[in-house]
């Protein structure tokens, strides 16, 4: 066999080689070609598998996902879109494909290579001679080039591959997540092709609103209740009339589950508060008002017992926390009441809206200072005797009601027991006596009310947290009074403008025995003290036209059962100055009456249900002196004294909130 013949055999060998590599090859790129092209289409929903038909008969028909320019339901826009976004998604199928076609062609050489080494020579080595063997080392010194130049191209195929899986590494696991990045355009056509189905399209995605932009109010819109995780700072301690034993523990548990619920507008977080309230009582003689007492009548003018059934207690509040004025280093707040004991004429079933406070403030509280403007609580006696009464001891031993003003506060902290409290502030001049009076006109002074207290907090971590709290204060004030004659009077016979001082002094006491059992009192004296809720609403005597000295205190004790059931016992009177009294109102022939003495002793017991709802009891016996008086000798004469006694029993229903 010459060498010619060697090298016709190595070269058909190597043909057929080719030719059924090249024929593998195509099969499987189009077999690939195909699978892809199906399971793209498939995955958008472009070809639809084809079942036996409908109801009617009808076949359904795979969809086609690109059509020509005569289908209507995809646009212009839409179809610029998708081949937009097909374009690149091609251009990585097509390299892909190109991966694996050298991976693909690696494989075959490996395992021609493999063949080649393996199989056994065509002819011995003794057959060939020397010019054979050096043409046959050259052909397979050729296939050994060929072979390392694919070795090559493969190599930098997997180089490539590696780079490109650690650039893609955090990214979906599946091959089409990272393929298929976009599909917004293929998404909106398939939708568009279910519906021409009658098929609902998948749901549109719904972009997560956050709940502090969805509860926030504008200013054109009410506000609407929702829940605000943010804590409030615990509320302001109320003055015992204002909140009594009833109200004070229930809104204490009552606040600390609900200060999360608010209003917010703005920057103001607004949460609201009250209660519904129910009176039901019964006098064995008639008190004044009626509904609620504040001293008996007069028993020569109506001595009758009395029953009464009153909703206008309800309250209703706004407590407003603003934001941190940083300039100031305080924080904003105030505060809106209204209740329904206005006064109204007609039914007493048409309770009249009446302000209770309303006021702006600003708490520092790192340096325990506060500054209060508007309508409040009064400085002096904060305390009160914890009753079910609307007004608790008033004209009964308590003295202390609302008014305008101005009030500064300062904390000052000595020690864990030890903590002072400074408190001062100008207040509105209000009238109390003689407003209807014929003959008589009340006028303000030319200067505020000055009220001023000082209060001592003692062993209050020596006694785990409750201090015993003593403080002392006081006011002073001035008001007019134009007096004309009084017409049968030997006393009021001119007519005269007379300037009449207010004065008090105060000390406040709140003694916790234990967890349970507390000790509550005040004691005051004055002088022109009507319109502080003192001298059984008597401030000027009409005849003198002068200012009735005044005294009272009140003492009580709370005990907390469990923590639901609570009583308190107490007492209260108020004195004014006999010689200071002569009369306060305008009858014939110079007589005229004045209340001489006002007292009370009560006992309640008090049930919270719930944190919501409470119902109270209260039995209390009142005392109410009167004394009459003959001023037309120009001396006055007194001609009687006679004292009004009733019990009064009143039950209390309440709905917090």
């Amino acid at each position: 066999m010459d060498c010619s013949e060697i090298m016709r055999r190595i070269r058909n060998e190597s043909f057929d080689e080719k030719r059924r590599a090249a024929k593998v090859k195509s099969r499987r790129i189009a077999a690939a070609l195909l699978t892809t092209s199906f399971t793209c289409a498939l995955w958008w929903g472009a070809v639809p598998a084809v079942d036996a038909g409908d109801a009617t008969g009808n076949v359904n028909r795979p969809l086609i996902l690109f059509e020509t320019e005569s289908q209507d339901e995809i646009d212009e826009t839409d179809r610029a879109e998708v081949e937009k976004t097909a374009a690149p998604i091609r251009s990585q199928i097509a390299k892909r494909f190109s991966e694996r076609v050298l991976e693909e062609e690696k494989t075959r050489q490996e395992e021609l290579y493999d063949v080649a080494d393996s199989k056994p020579s065509l002819v011995k080595e003794s057959q060939l001679s020397k010019d054979e063997v050096d043409a046959r080392d050259d052909v397979e010194t050729r296939f050994q080039s060929v072979y390392k130049a694919n070795e090559v191209e493969a190599s930098e195929a997997r180089a490539t591959r590696t780079v490109q899986s650690n650039a893609t590494k955090n990214a979906s696991e599946t091959d089409d997540d990272a393929l298929f990045p976009n599909l917004r355009p293929f998404k909106r056509a398939r939708a568009r092709l279910l519906a021409m189905q009658n098929q609902a399209p998948d749901p549109p995605e719904i972009q997560s609103v956050r709940p502090e932009d969805a509860i926030v109010v504008s200013a054109a819109k009410p506000p609407v209740l929702t829940l605000e995780n943010d804590s409030l700072p615990p509320f302001e301690s109320e003055p015992a009339q204002y909140s009594n034993a009833a109200t004070r523990s229930e809104l204490e548990a009552l606040r600390a589950e609900t200060k999360d619920y608010m209003w917010r507008k703005g920057d103001l977080k607004i949460t609201p508060y009250g209660f519904l309230n129910l009176a039901v009582s019964s006098d064995t003689q008639r008190a004044v008002p009626g509904e609620y007492i504040l001293f008996l009548q007069d028993p020569a003018v109506d001595s009758s017992a009395d029953f009464a059934v009153d909703a206008r207690t309800s309250r209703i509040g706004l407590k407003i926390e603003g934001p941190r004025i940083e300039s100031l280093n305080a924080t904003l707040g105030g505060c809106a009441e209204f209740d329904f004991q206005g006064v109204v004429s007609g039914s007493k079933n048409k309770g009249g809206v009446q302000l209770r406070r309303a006021y702006a403030e600003l708490v520092d509280a790192q340096h325990e200072r506060r500054f209060l403007a508007g309508q409040d609580w009064e400085i002096i006696s904060p305390g009160a005797p914890q009753m079910l009464n609307y007004l608790p001891g008033a004209f009964a031993g308590n003295i202390q009601y609302r008014r305008a003003q101005m009030r500064f506060e300062q904390g000052w902290t000595c020690s864990q027991d030890l903590h002072f409290l400074g408190q001062i502030g100008v207040f509105d001049d209000v009238l109390g006596d003689y407003t209807s009076t014929s003959g008589v006109t009340p006028l303000s002074a030319g200067w505020p009310v000055i009220e001023g207290r000082v209060a001592m907090s003692l062993f209050k971590e020596a006694r785990c947290g409750l201090p015993i709290t003593v403080g002392f204060s006081g006011h002073i004030g001035e008001q007019y009074f134009k007096f004309s004659p009084i017409a049968g009077s030997g006393m009021a016979t001119t007519a005269e403008r007379k300037e009449v001082k207010t004065w008090s002094a105060n000390i406040d006491l709140d003694v916790p025995v234990t967890k349970q059992f507390k000790l509550l009192g005040e004691y005051y004296q004055g002088t022109n003290l009507s319109s502080f809720c003192g001298g059984i609403n008597q401030g000027v005597d009409l005849y003198r036209r002068q200012s009735i000295d005044d005294q009272g205190w009140w003492a009580s004790a709370h005990y907390d059962w469990t923590n639901k059931l609570a009583t308190n016992v107490g007492y209260g009177i108020d004195k004014p100055k006999g010689s200071d009294l002569v009369g306060v109102t305008i009858e014939k022939d110079g007589m005229t009456t004045a209340r001489t003495k006002n007292s009370i002793y009560f006992v309640n017991a008090i049930y919270n249900w719930t944190n919501h709802f409470m119902t109270g009891l209260e039995v209390s016996y009142w005392e109410t002196g009167y004394q009459k008086a003959n001023t037309a000798s120009g001396d006055p004469d007194i001609v009687s004294r006679d004292t009004s006694r009733a019990v009064r029993t009143e039950f209390v229903t309440r709905l917090s909130f």
